[in-house]
């Protein structure tokens, strides 16, 4: 015998309540309600097994859920938000700093805002002054420089600091390992900074998180002075004489980088969020010959660069569009700036970018201020 469900035996939980409940029982089978179901302590079940909805959805603001994959541990779902290298750090501003012209070093830095194209002198900001140098940033915007000697050709463990997002001194960091002069950087975004360069083929890698300072194990071939290096999402690049190598972030391993750039590391890189990175095709301090665009995956070789005029030792630094160059040596260690367009890759000076405050900053250290995407904190 069919049974039915009657209004009149519903239970009300306020005391004299006259509404009926807006119960309908549709020809399908379903129930439709018209207010929530409070199923006390009980388990709601699905053919017999617990229910269980999406966890918490937030559609903007700090746990912004937008974008976000939903995944499973086994036991409990969760959202994993995934964001890409390139749209993980958001780089609106470049920071220009040291840097030397003849035997002066500086202790000096520019801000580049790369929105406008405008570059401003904010003065001695750094505590120590260095040249063939280089530099990270940790995800607080503190910008480190490495083997600052406070000469223009000396060996050093000492890293200067500053806040990019104040724009003031920060002091000094925990010290290199190492002594180092003519440093380059190879960046493992927003975890590690692996410094290497003259006197020592073991790199010391600096945690951008917990600021401490581990020596880890060389290629062989590392430790000469003048390298340049370059940097994508899985790999660091290095090129020192007739020395080239990438290096597996993940593993912390070299490998032989087969037709690598002809730099021989004094003339400088400029690399990008984009999958490639620009090397300089000559060596000798300056040159006028063509760059290259390179895979930062594999190192190989995707287009010819052409150049506006001889460059070396440059201050280059990466945006979001373009990359930067301020101050650079042709002849003479100079201010000159300049940009290479990421969708044409063609490379043109420009003065509204050029450097301003010492005289010359060639082989400077240049650091990107921007904002991480929500859920990204480095590869």
């Amino acid at each position: 015998m069919a049974s039915e469900l009657r209004v009149d035996q519903l239970k009300y939980t306020a005391a004299g309540s006259s509404t009926t409940p807006n119960i309908s029982l549709n020809t399908d089978g379903s129930v439709t309600m018209g207010g929530d179901l409070d199923i006390g302590s009980n388990d709601l079940l699905v053919n017999g097994q617990p229910f269980s909805t999406l966890p918490t959805q937030v559609a903007s603001g700090d746990g912004a859920t937008v974008g976000a994959v939903l995944k499973s541990d086994g036991t409990n779902a969760y959202w994993e938000i995934i964001v890409n290298f390139e749209e993980g750090f958001a780089i609106t501003r470049g920071y220009p700093a040291a840097g030397y012209q003849s035997s002066s070093s500086w202790k000096n830095v520019n801000r580049l805002q790369h929105s406008t194209f405008t570059i401003t002198n904010l003065g001695d900001l750094i505590t120590y002054s260095d040249a063939y140098t280089a530099g990270a940033q940790d995800s607080n915007m503190r910008a480190y420089i490495y083997c600052t000697g406070d000469n223009w050709n000396t060996n050093s463990t000492s890293v200067s600091t500053f806040s990019m997002a104040t724009e003031t001194n920060a002091g000094t960091a925990t010290s290199m390992s190492t002594g180092r002069n003519r440093t380059s950087v190879m960046k493992r975004d927003f975890k590690y900074a692996y410094v290497v360069g003259d006197n020592g083929d073991n790199p010391d890698r600096h945690d951008l998180v917990t600021g401490s300072v581990t020596t880890i194990s060389g290629s062989g071939g590392s430790g000469g002075n003048n390298p340049a290096c370059g940097y994508g999402e899985d790999n660091g690049m290095y090129k020192q004489g007739g020395n080239g190598y990438l290096f597996q972030f993940a593993t912390q391993s070299w490998t032989s980088w087969g037709s690598p750039p002809g730099t021989d590391g004094t003339n400088k890189t400029c690399s990008s969020r984009k999958g490639f990175s620009y090397w300089n095709e000559a060596g000798g301090y300056q040159t006028n010959t063509a760059m290259t665009r390179r895979d930062t995956s594999s190192g190989s070789n995707l287009a010819s660069v052409g150049k506006p005029g001889t460059t070396g030792e440059e201050t280059f630094h990466t945006g979001m569009d373009y990359g930067f160059m301020n101050g650079m040596y042709n002849g003479a260690q100079n201010n000159t700036g300049g940009s290479i367009n990421y969708s044409t890759h063609s490379f043109s000076f420009s003065s509204s970018l050029n450097r301003s405050g010492p005289g010359g900053t060639a082989s400077g250290a240049a650091m990107e201020y921007g904002t991480l995407a929500n859920g990204y904190s480095g590869v």
